[in-house]
């Protein structure tokens, strides 16, 4: 069985935790690494913060790197690059099948989808925001 890896942005004392010799947490690891695992993936996992609503750096890797996504994020739903055979919302109370949905057919990204995850519109953004 393969590593799964996770990483996290947020300031903390590095320790290895390892859980069923399967999950290693808390272990650096370069962002070009991290790309790597997300091409060779087909699906990424998106959690999101408690009472967080934007979207992820993870969300915006998925429709770049056109991968599936599962994510705690109900937000997403509202996005036109919303598809439910590419994007599954979950909740700690239900349950899901997620190999039936990682072998549902997979609907590639269009290029309007992945323009919203580009440095133009990011630079509009923040100067329509700054000169509001």
């Amino acid at each position: 069985m393969s590593t799964v890896y996770l990483s996290t942005t947020r300031l903390f004392t590095v320790r290895k935790q390892i859980q069923s010799n399967e999950i290693v947490y808390n272990q650096k690891i370069e962002y070009k690494k991290v790309l790597d695992f997300i091409k060779k993936s087909r699906c990424l996992l998106d959690v999101i913060q408690k009472n967080s609503t934007g979207l992820t750096i993870k969300v915006c890797e998925a429709v770049v790197y056109s991968k599936k996504l599962i994510s705690t994020n109900y937000n997403i739903k509202k996005e036109n690059f919303y598809d439910s055979n590419r994007i599954l919302i979950v909740d700690k109370n239900s349950s899901y099948d997620f190999k039936k949905f990682i072998g549902k057919e997979y609907i590639p990204y269009t290029d309007d989808d992945k323009k919203i995850f580009t440095a133009s519109r990011l630079y509009k953004q923040i100067n329509d925001f700054l000169h509001k």
